[in-house]
Formats: structure tokens, C-alpha cells, sequence
């Protein structure tokens, strides 16, 4: 396959209107296999896509029971990691929309792009954690609940767009884009991908090369 198909494999792939997104970032790739590795200073953490799955079918009950429904919004005040990655996953397996805060926001940036995009769930770093104000309902934050043995959630279609983000710091605008702007084509026989410095960007990105932002 030369690289003209598979950028059209893809596109027909990720531009189906009724494509599971769990499906076709995590579940139908063999569970033993590396779905990514994140490098920080104290070293590299990696996950497989069978880990991946556990993980993120876990924390998508979590955000059932919290309340999360398929179009809600879910956003997320984290670094690059592990975590990030199956907060994401988690809240697409519901049919919600990933809404990314950029962690160098401060509290009143972060208060106007919640309200403005209308988000029910809120998952952050501790060390975040401080710019967040106390929930209009008077709910306390608290940690997800572990669950030992999970079970499968629902995986509903894909909505027309799953990804919520800041248009511009200017003016404060908010633009809803389609998931499947996370794919980028990428040779069979590379399929790692990498996370980008950019916070409005979803971390599934494959890539020609093994750097890691």
C-alpha cells in the first residue's frame, strides 16, 4: 500500500458518520500491542491498547454515574500522560464531547471557557486542581471511583463533532470540530502516535517519527 491509498483508507475510515471512535483508536488493534508511550523527565510510561481499553471503559462508568450523557461536554485541566489519554477515550465511549483546557490558563480563563461551553464534567490534575471554582450545584470534588473488575460500556456512534476548543485567546470564541480532525495519515508500518504540544489537538495523532512533544 503506497502512501496515496492509505491516506484514503483513512479518510474513508475516519470520515464515516456512523464510526465507533473507540473502535478505531483503541479496540480493534490487538490488546498485547503498544498504543502509545509517553516520555517525561522521569522516564517513559507506555500502555497497551488492552490497558487502554480496561482503563478507559473504567473511567467512562465513572463518568456515567457522575452523570455524563452521550453530547455532554467533558473537559479536562491535565498535563500530557497516561491519564489524559483515557479521559479522552472514556469520554468518546460515551458519545460526549472532549473539551481541552490549556493547564497555563488561569482560574477566570478556565471559569469563562467552561460556562461558555457548557461543560457538566471537569477532570483535572491535583496540581490543577486550585483553579477550578466549587461546583454550581454544591457537588464537592472527590476521585473517581476504582472499579476491580469492569465492565463494557455502551459505544454509541460518532456524533458530527467530539471535539470542543478556544478559537482564538482574542476574542474567546469557541469552535466544536469533528473528532475525526485527530487523524493524520500515516505508513502501516509506523503506527505510533505521539501527542502534540498543542492543548486543542486530541492526543491520538499518528506520525512518521518516534519524537514525542
Amino acid at each position: 500500500m503506497n502512501s496515496r491509498q492509505r491516506v484514503d483508507e483513512l479518510r474513508e475510515q475516519f470520515s464515516d458518520a456512523h464510526a465507533d471512535v473507540a473502535w478505531l483508536l483503541c479496540d480493534r488493534h490487538p490488546a498485547q500491542r503498544i498504543a502509545f508511550t509517553v516520555v517525561g523527565d522521569g522516564g517513559s510510561v507506555s500502555m497497551t491498547f488492552g490497558e487502554l481499553a480496561t482503563a478507559s471503559h473504567r473511567s467512562a462508568q465513572a463518568f456515567r454515574a457522575a452523570g455524563v450523557r452521550r453530547g455532554d461536554r467533558v473537559a479536562t485541566l491535565m498535563g500530557k500522560s497516561v491519564d489524559l489519554v483515557v479521559t479522552i477515550l472514556a469520554t468518546w465511549r460515551l458519545g460526549a464531547v472532549y473539551v481541552p483546557l490549556f493547564t497555563a490558563f488561569g482560574a477566570d480563563a478556565i471559569a469563562e471557557r467552561l460556562e461558555r461551553s457548557g461543560a457538566v464534567l471537569v477532570v483535572a490534575d491535583p496540581d490543577q486542581r486550585h483553579k477550578l471554582a466549587p461546583a454550581p450545584t454544591g457537588r464537592s470534588w472527590s476521585r473517581a471511583p476504582r472499579r476491580s473488575r469492569p465492565t463494557a460500556t455502551d459505544c454509541w456512534p460518532t456524533p458530527s463533532r467530539r471535539l470542543h476548543r478556544s478559537r482564538s485567546t482574542v476574542s474567546r470564541s469557541v469552535a466544536t470540530e469533528r473528532w475525526s480532525t485527530c487523524s493524520h495519515p500515516a505508513p502501516p508500518e509506523n503506527p505510533r502516535v505521539s501527542c502534540t504540544p498543542w492543548p486543542i489537538w486530541p492526543v491520538f495523532r499518528p506520525t512518521w517519527n518516534t519524537a514525542w512533544a
